[in-house]
């Protein structure tokens, strides 16, 4: 209930607007219900479909507004909570799996994804699904065909959700690696079933592949990616482990935080004092038991899942890193569940008292990280600019002022089409009314 609230309460109120990238899916789902069909969108500098596919849907339900937008997020945020209990319950135990969930429903970066309406948002649930699947191919006693096929299903669609997820699935063929080098007699029993699974999974996802072949002007984003890879293969190696040293430090060290406004404070780490101790514990203790399983797949499915912002920086890293946002918290549940081990077998404190400080810690986390985002982030004048406040006041109050078959002229600073005639489009009703787009800040009135 508390993480129901966290993520719909005011939930078009905060954020307080649009950016132009959620209004842009806004936009293609409102063209979907008009029958525009894609497999790939050109808007945001190219976007895998699974997003504006399924805003289309809760619009379809909801209406063609942005409730319905903001509303995908939300559903799959908390389908994600209920996908890490059951895995991290089955894997680490009950206790480490309520640690994890509680820590992600209180947490910032958890609550900015949930009510953000950007394509990333899905990825923590479906990836979250490929990976259930695979344990249950690799660990179940009689694995069933539906196992594989759901795995499959489930990379697939990680692929038509986000650019980062084409790193993030060979966490599963390195895993099988370190099982024929670790546990061998787990891989002669599961390889054939996984790679059944990611054939399949390369199957399901081919035809986006190719259309992108023949569209290469579909998708642009790559090529403001590569920068940096381009002078590491030059042998300049400096601006990579700069990088990687900034988006390390974005997880505890205030200053290093994502920097983009949109998101996030600026420089506020993902992790508070309150838990970086926690986290920075949990990912020593998998890394010093590498040798257990489950540990090396945690701690791989964090190193993959932050591949990204190795390579481009702690900037924007709330999107870049959100594949990996399941196995991040769950190494700061892990650590505060390794303390309470310790601490409790050595002090002989009970569980009652555990349930207790893991209740205060939870309850301050959120407190703290609710303020920050609902009245520190959200009252920041700058972001409201960042949302395009001014924009949709204007077009709230022109759609209230005059009859809706007169066209109303707006001046802005992005008249174009993947700008602020999108926020239109989700704001107001663009079908009835002629709605007409100009930079006039240079223009005459006349007469």
């Amino acid at each position: 209930l508390l993480a129901f609230g966290l993520r719909v309460y005011a939930l078009t109120a905060v954020p307080p607007g649009l950016t132009h990238d959620e209004a842009n899916h806004g936009r293609e789902a409102i063209e979907i219900l008009d029958g525009n069909l894609r497999f790939y969108f050109p808007l945001n500098y190219g976007s895998e479909p699974l997003y504006s596919y399924t805003v289309a849907g809760t619009m379809a339900l909801v209406g063609e507004n942005l409730f319905a937008l903001r509303l995908a997020g939300v559903f799959f945020g908390l389908l994600a909570l209920a996908a890490l209990y059951r895995w991290a319950g089955q894997v680490f135990g009950r206790e480490v799996g309520l640690l994890a969930v509680g820590l992600t429903a209180v947490s910032y970066w958890a609550i900015v994804t949930s009510r953000m309406a950007l394509r990333a948002t899905l990825l923590p649930f479906f990836m979250l699904g490929a990976v259930y699947f695979f344990w249950q191919i690799l660990y179940r006693p009689a694995p069933r065909r539906r196992d594989i096929i759901l795995f499959a299903a489930a990379v697939a669609l990680t692929l038509h959700i986000y650019l980062a997820s084409r790193v993030l699935w060979l966490l599963f063929p390195a895993f099988l690696a370190y099982l024929f080098l670790i546990e061998r007699p787990t891989f002669w029993r599961a390889w054939r079933r996984v790679l059944a699974g990611l054939m399949l999974a390369g199957l399901l996802v081919l035809p986006m592949f190719v259309y992108l072949q023949f569209v290469p002007t579909a998708e642009t984003r790559l090529e403001m990616l590569d920068s940096t890879l381009n002078q590491a293969t030059r042998g300049n190696l400096l601006p990579i482990l700069q990088n990687s040293r900034d988006a390390l430090l974005a997880f505890v060290w205030p200053g290093y935080g994502d920097q983009f406004l949109a998101y996030n404070i600026p420089g506020r780490p993902v992790f508070s004092l309150l838990a970086a101790p926690f986290f920075m514990l949990g990912l020593a203790v998998s890394a010093w038991r590498w040798r257990t399983p489950r540990y090396a797949f945690l701690l791989g499915w964090f190193l993959l899942g932050i591949a990204p912002s190795l390579v481009t920086g702690a900037t924007a890293n709330t999107t870049r890193n959100i594949g990996a946002l399941p196995a991040i918290y769950l190494l700061a549940g892990l650590g505060f569940w390794q303390i309470g081990q310790w601490v409790g077998g050595r002090w002989g404190l009970g569980k009652p008292a555990g349930v207790g400080l893991a209740t205060l810690w939870l309850g301050l986390l959120g407190v703290l990280n609710s303020h920050a985002y609902f009245n520190q982030w959200a009252a920041n004048p700058e972001v409201r600019a960042a949302y395009q406040t001014t924009i949709i006041a204007a077009l709230n109050f022109a759609d209230e002022a005059f009859p809706p078959e007169q066209t109303v002229l707006l001046s802005s600073v992005y008249p174009g089409s993947a700008h602020d005639t999108s926020i239109s489009m989700v704001v107001v009703d663009n079908k009835t009314r002629p709605w007409r787009w100009s930079d006039a800040r240079l223009g005459m009135l006349w007469p």
